[in-house]
């Protein structure tokens, strides 16, 4: 009795896995891009952002591509970030470090953007 529970117990020991997190079930991202010179107009460098979305991560790809071309239709000489983080408490947080490095409105021009 003792040896068969003792086998169960090791069968079961061995056959656990912990629940996948993150990136591999879902994911939270937004995107940012900025000119990599300040505008000749307004002498501000203005920077484009999205809210925190929700994704699977088979869509970071399309996600990526999607908003490089929103960004180069936007014009040239920009960066282009599509940041991934695996809760949406980290993207938030991440995107709140971006809002406040922009906040000084005499150099930027931060845009929210319906992406």
């Amino acid at each position: 009795m003792k040896i068969a529970l003792i086998i169960v117990l090791a069968v079961l020991a061995f056959s656990f896995r912990p629940p996948k997190k993150g990136f591999e079930d879902f994911s939270y991202y937004f995107c940012e891009s900025r000119m990599l010179s300040p505008d000749p107009v307004t002498g501000k460098v203005q920077v484009l952002y999205t809210r925190v979305k929700a994704s699977n991560p088979a869509e970071a790809n399309a996600i990526t591509k999607k908003w490089g071309a929103y960004v180069n239709a936007a014009g040239k000489g920009r960066t282009s970030d599509a940041d991934f983080y695996a809760t949406l408490q980290k993207a938030e947080y991440e995107k709140g470090l971006v809002e406040k490095k922009y906040s000084d409105t005499a150099k930027y021009q931060l845009i929210l953007v319906k992406f």
